[in-house]
């Protein structure tokens, strides 16, 4: 019985042997044997094996004839209807657990591939918002330090007034695309954990407060 969950076609072949064999040899006592048997088709067809099933149905019913032409303790027709309770029990046991291991499998498979398409997701916004962060600084330090070298060799008061001006709304531009990408960030990591696109807020009065602040920041340097 132990065995049974293990190898169950090899206990299936053995137990078929020795059920006969005990019939033979003790007719009158009860035979133990054919509830490994059982217990072994029942792990069969957990599994989906059916042609090992089938052949332990089979030794199933050379052991039920051969118990009656015996005329051993599970001959006729009530050895017919204790095992054959026994037998359909446990196969329909069996047959239900594989369909839940087949369920349990689906669910596995199916969260592998989410977990997947997840990473593959993350990866992309990544790489493109590492593009984005190094085009938006690059491109803004190397203005700015343009407008920098400039405006040292600038001995004018007017023009370096309107270089430091331009100096601010260049620092003001970036510091609004810097928040920019990490306000979409952060939109991406919200939709991504809810799974749900219209969970994720917008924060108007802080938005309208950058704006005014932006606005504020170009009129003072103009």
């Amino acid at each position: 019985i132990v065995l049974a969950a293990f190898l169950p076609l090899s206990i299936v072949v053995a137990t078929t042997g020795l059920g006969i064999g005990f019939s033979m040899l003790y007719p009158d006592l009860e035979n133990m044997f054919p509830e490994a048997l059982i217990l072994a088709i029942a792990v069969l067809i957990s599994r989906r094996r059916w042609i090992g099933f089938a052949l332990g149905t089979l030794g199933l019913a050379v052991y039920l004839g051969a118990s009656t032409r015996l005329g051993s303790y599970d001959a006729g027709f009530e050895g017919l209807t204790d095992l054959g309770y026994g037998w359909l029990t446990y196969s329909i046991l069996g047959l239900c657990a594989s369909f839940v291991e087949a369920r349990i499998r689906s669910e596995i498979d199916r969260r592998e591939r989410a977990a997947v398409d997840h990473q593959k997701s993350l990866d992309a916004m990544r790489a493109r918002f590492t593009s984005d962060m190094h085009d938006t600084i690059s491109h803004s330090l190397t203005t700015e330090s343009a407008i920098i070298r400039t405006l040292a060799k600038e001995s004018d008061s007017e023009t370096a007034d309107r270089l430091v001006a331009e100096l601010a709304l260049v620092n003001a531009e970036a510091t609004k695309r810097l928040r920019q990408l990490v306000t979409s960030l952060s939109r991406w990591e919200t939709e991504s954990c809810t799974g749900d696109s219209g969970t994720s807020r917008i924060r108007f009065r802080a938005e309208a407060e950058q704006l005014a602040t932006a606005i504020e920041d170009g009129c003072a340097a103009g």
